[in-house]
C-alpha cells in the first residue's frame, strides 16, 4: 500500500515545456531569455513545492489509513469530493509559501476523505476561502472562535480589551490592515463582528460573548482543523 501512496518521481515538467513553448511563440524575439528564466527560475520551485505537497499529502492518507479502521484508499478514486479538493488544494498549495495555509489544506483533505466535511458546494466555497485569504484572515477566525479564551491565554482576561486591540496584540499588524482583514470576513459570512465594532470596549469581559464566529464560519474553522481519529 505504501507504493501507492508515494509521490511521482517526475512532477508536471510537460506542464513547464508547454508553457514555455506557448510564451516563445507568443513573443519569438524574446524567446531565449523566456525560456531561460522559464527553465533557471520558475521550474526549480514549482517542481519542488509540487513534490513537497503532494507527499504531505500522502503522509496525510497514510496517517488515516494507519489510525483508522475500515479505511481503504482505493474507495478515494471514486470519491468525487475528494478528488475535486485534490485538484484545488494542489493549485492553491503550489501558489502560496504559507505553511499556515498549506496545513489547513491538509486537514481539509483529511476531513473530506474521512467524511467530515460539509456537502461539496460548502467544501468547494472553504477551500476557495483558503485560496483568497492571507493567513492573518485564518488567525482572526481563530481568534474569534473563543476570544476570551485567547485573553485567558494571555493572562489577560479581566483587562476590558478592545476587539481591535486584541487583534493588533496578535496579528501586529496596523489598524487599517485588521479592518481590511475582518471586513473581507464579514462580507464572507464568517465572523459576526465588522470593523466598525472592533473598537468597542466591553462592559465586562467575562460576560462577552464568546464567539464572534457565525454557524458558517463555525463550519469553516471545524473544516479546516486536524480530525480527531
Amino acid at each position: 500500500m505504501v507504493n501507492k501512496l508515494n509521490p511521482p518521481k517526475k512532477s508536471n515538467d510537460d506542464f513547464i515545456h508547454s508553457l514555455i513553448e506557448a510564451t516563445v511563440g507568443s513573443a519569438p524575439a524574446v524567446g531565449s531569455f523566456l525560456s531561460k528564466f522559464f527553465v533557471s527560475v520558475i521550474a526549480p520551485p514549482y517542481e519542488k513545492r509540487t513534490k513537497e505537497w503532494m507527499g504531505a499529502v500522502a503522509c496525510k492518507i497514510q496517517e488515516i489509513e494507519s489510525s483508522v479502521e475500515r479505511f481503504n484508499i482505493e474507495n478515494l478514486q471514486n470519491n468525487e469530493q475528494f478528488l475535486d479538493a485534490i485538484y484545488t488544494t494542489t493549485r492553491t498549495a503550489i501558489a502560496t509559501s504559507s505553511n499556515i495555509k498549506k496545513d489547513k489544506l491538509l486537514y481539509a483533505l483529511q476531513n473530506i476523505a474521512l467524511n467530515n466535511s460539509p456537502d461539496m458546494v460548502s467544501s468547494a466555497i472553504f477551500l476557495n476561502f483558503i485560496e483568497r485569504f492571507n493567513e492573518a484572515h485564518i488567525i482572526v477566525c481563530n481568534i474569534f472562535e473563543s476570544p476570551n479564551d485567547c485573553r485567558k491565554n494571555r493572562s489577560i482576561y479581566e483587562v476590558k480589551e478592545t476587539p481591535m486591540e486584541l487583534l493588533i496584540e496578535v496579528l501586529h499588524l496596523p489598524n487599517y490592515l485588521i479592518d481590511q482583514i475582518v471586513k473581507e470576513l464579514y462580507d464572507s459570512g464568517l465572523i459576526t463582528i465588522n470593523k466598525d465594532k472592533l473598537g468597542e470596549r466591553p462592559s465586562d469581559p467575562m460576560l462577552e460573548e464568546n464567539s464572534f464566529l457565525t454557524e458558517f464560519g463555525k463550519q469553516f474553522i471545524s473544516f479546516i482543523k486536524k480530525p480527531a481519529f
